[in-house]
């Protein structure tokens, strides 16, 4: 098919990797009117009985700008919980295209490209052609671990470049809070030399975020007594808080073994209550001793 419109490099046959048997790469050139022809690629060989046919249909195909997808649904950042989000990017030809994740903390103006590090992950494959070979599709991911109060209020942005585009176009998770809730351990029951008219009652509160208790709701036998501000909050290696609440209440308030001693929790207004509760008999008294 040599002529001046369309070229043939035969290429050479070389051993191939297995030192067993030879490849060899033909190519076609052809101009631009010739596109939407159908060409027949014919090899023949001594091996070969009848020779083998390849066909492809050589049709023109438009230029089409990437299509980017929302970004994977995230309500919330939990410290030590592991986040993976994902951008679908499709419908775009050639498949030639740059995807970058940015990163935007609270407070700081412009955001900054993630690269791969201790902290990030980014994972994007090469774009898989559509069915109808008309456009391309890739989804890339980025795997991330919430570590502490610089993660709050934090926000990711998936950016994509293609050369149909004058600018990029990017897709926002917008800051995202950093929430985690108290663990919160069984009723206690303590002992004071100093109060002894009174029984005194406590629970811990393990790592939680931010610091801000709402309510500590204290009750007795379903009555409820008093709201109590957690004491003794201090801050763990991690950026999360622990805390301790602890309620007094007069020693012959508890009056028999079946009573029960319930304690409410609410971290944020939204957030809903954990409650732990004691039978004073299953502590093995009818009245705390101190």
């Amino acid at each position: 098919m040599d002529s001046a419109e369309h070229s043939i490099d035969p290429g050479t046959a070389v051993l191939a990797p297995d030192g067993k048997s030879f490849q060899q790469e033909t190519r076609l050139s052809l101009p631009q009117h010739g596109l939407g022809a159908k060409y027949i690629c014919r090899v023949g060989h001594v091996c070969l009985g009848t020779p083998v046919e390849r066909s492809s249909d050589c049709r023109p195909r438009c230029p089409r700008p990437p299509q980017v997808g929302r970004l994977s649904q995230l309500q919330l950042l939990v410290p030590g919980q592991a986040v993976t989000l994902r951008c679908l990017v499709s419908g775009f030809y050639p498949g030639q295209l740059e995807v970058t994740w940015l990163r935007k903390g609270a407070g700081e103006r412009e955001p900054r490209p993630v690269d791969g590090s201790d902290t990030h992950s980014i994972r994007t494959p090469a774009p898989s052609l559509a069915p109808d070979g008309e456009s391309y599709s890739v989804e890339s991911e980025l795997r991330f671990t919430p570590s502490g109060p610089e993660d709050d209020g934090v926000e990711y942005q998936c950016r994509v470049a293609h050369e149909t585009q004058q600018q990029p176009s990017s897709r926002s998770t917008g800051p995202l809070p950093l929430r985690a809730q108290p663990q919160v351990s069984q009723i206690q029951v303590l002992s004071d030399e100093d109060a002894a008219e009174e029984a005194l009652f406590a629970i811990d509160l393990e790592n939680f975020y931010p610091q801000h208790i709402t309510r500590i709701q204290w009750c007795l036998d379903g009555k409820p007594w008093e709201r109590c501000e957690p004491s003794e909050i201090s801050p763990n290696p991690d950026g999360t808080f622990m805390a301790r609440s602890i309620w007094k209440v007069p020693s012959r308030s508890l009056t028999g073994p079946g009573l029960r001693v319930r304690v409410c929790v609410q971290h944020g207004p939204r957030d809903s209550p954990l409650e732990r509760e004691l039978r004073l008999g299953d502590a093995g008294l009818s009245a705390p001793t101190t």
